[in-house]
């Protein structure tokens, strides 16, 4: 990065003996983990607010949360809405499809921008805004578990085709952890008959 005259700086880490090792190596360390580090309670990594000290990230739901609520709803307030979404992660992707799928219904309907939604599609769109405020609640562990190799039954990618609400978002374990056969302890050892060199 240096040859490229990319400085890296304000390194961040829960680990605070690393943190400690860093300042003393003279890196620029993250605010966080300066003497009044009371204001700065997170820090952000790809734009997502990551608690440091209990390490999990949260969703900031400021922006999405500014709608003019005494305007009609039309199509153009629902795409705009998910032009507001920033996941980059796709932590929130079960959530997000139904507002995407509901913008294809809108799209299949051939509605003009301005029109104002039908009230069974209005009826969705609000359920779908009413949860938008539970989203700030979550708290995703940060961790590393890919189970894209699960072509079970118990695959989390299923959840993004059918989209669920925030509630059960916030409490399925199998998008929040991965497949359950995943979490066995003998799982990497089944079906191992030699040894690894």
């Amino acid at each position: 990065m240096k040859s490229a005259s990319m400085t890296l700086r304000k390194w961040n880490s829960n680990n605070q003996t690393l943190m400690r090792t860093w300042k003393r190596e003279g890196l620029e360390i993250h605010p966080r983990h300066s003497e009044d580090s009371s204001q700065i309670p997170l820090a952000k990594v790809l734009g997502i607010p990551w608690n440091v000290v209990h390490d999990y990230f949260t969703i900031d739901v400021k922006g999405l949360m500014e709608l003019d609520t005494s305007k009609p709803i039309t199509k153009r307030v629902v795409l705009q809405s998910a032009g507001k979404i920033y996941d980059p992660v796709g932590f929130l992707s079960p959530y997000t499809i139904r507002l995407k799928c509901l913008l294809q219904e809108l799209w299949l309907r051939k509605l003009a921008w301005n029109d104002e939604l039908p009230p069974e599609i209005c009826a969705i769109w609000s359920q779908w805004w009413s949860e938008l405020p539970l989203l700030s609640e979550l708290k995703i562990p940060r961790m590393i578990l890919d189970s894209s190799g699960d072509s079970s039954k118990d695959n989390p990618a299923d959840l993004l085709t059918r989209g669920i609400s925030v509630d059960a978002l916030s409490t399925n374990s199998k998008w929040w952890n991965g497949s359950s056969f995943l979490r066995e302890t003998d799982f990497l050892t089944k079906g191992l008959n030699e040894p690894i060199p």
